[in-house]
């Protein structure tokens, strides 16, 4: 049973992380970021493992830029995490990055995903809703609408209502799935409980978006339907 790796980058240099996981502005100070392996594979040693864009943690050491580079392992200890025996800090494209285990494995969060220095928008949106004491149904809400708002609606063919709906159904479906797993319903999850379920809404909600409408058999219009086994559009090809 393979489990789980991830990997430290010790951030030495300013603007290559802009915000924290919730969406907040970073201070230019040094970066510490927790991120899943590319690989789960305990074959492969600690020095070739990579960071991915599936972020755990982005720990301010509250250390500016201009002073030296912080302890890193002191860092890691004071949050939870630690080096396993047989892995170094590796300096490589300005970074410091090792591999690294958490003190307790059941508290690991689930990763929120990154581009260009920042959290997705859909992270940001459930984050700003739990801030506010949303319960976990209402965050999932409030994700599946925010979808929806900043989609392009004639990418997919569908009225904004129309996506809308499908987003916040398989948003809902599989924060569901999951909860179930736990022998729990959605809003009665709280804690690493709660972030996993809405973690699995966002992902659901991001696959509606990431999915190619059909297009008719006949024309360059998108699908509305189905006639023979073939996708139609509203002329009904």
């Amino acid at each position: 049973m393979t489990h789980t790796r991830y990997v430290a980058t010790g951030i030495i240099e300013a603007d290559t992380f802009l915000t924290d996981l919730n969406g907040d502005k970073l201070p230019r100070n040094y970066l510490l970021v927790i991120t899943q392996a590319d690989t789960d594979e305990p074959e492969v040693s600690s020095d070739s493992l990579y960071a991915t864009d599936m972020v755990i943690a982005v720990i301010d050491t509250h250390t500016c830029y201009c002073q030296p580079t912080p302890d890193w392992d002191q860092v890691l200890a004071s949050h939870g995490w630690k080096r396993p025996d047989d892995a170094h800090w590796v300096e490589s494209d300005g970074c410091f990055q090792t591999e690294v285990a958490a003190d307790d494995a059941t508290q690991v969060p689930p990763p929120v995903i990154y581009d260009a220095g920042e959290p997705l928008p859909l992270y940001v949106k459930a984050a700003e809703a739990r801030e506010a004491g949303a319960s976990v149904e209402h965050i999932i809400d409030a994700v599946a609408w925010a979808a929806a708002q900043d989609a392009h609606l004639d990418s997919y063919g569908l009225t904004w209502d129309e996506l809308h709906d499908r987003v916040e159904d398989a948003a809902h479906d599989a924060a569901a799935i999951a909860a179930g797993a736990l022998g729990l319903t959605a809003d009665e999850t709280t804690g690493r409980d709660a972030q996993l379920i809405v973690a699995a809404a966002i992902d659901a909600a991001y696959e509606v978006l990431e999915e190619k409408p059909a297009f008719c058999r006949t024309c360059d219009k998108v699908a509305t339907g189905m006639f023979e086994g073939q996708p139609v559009c509203s002329s009904g090809h």
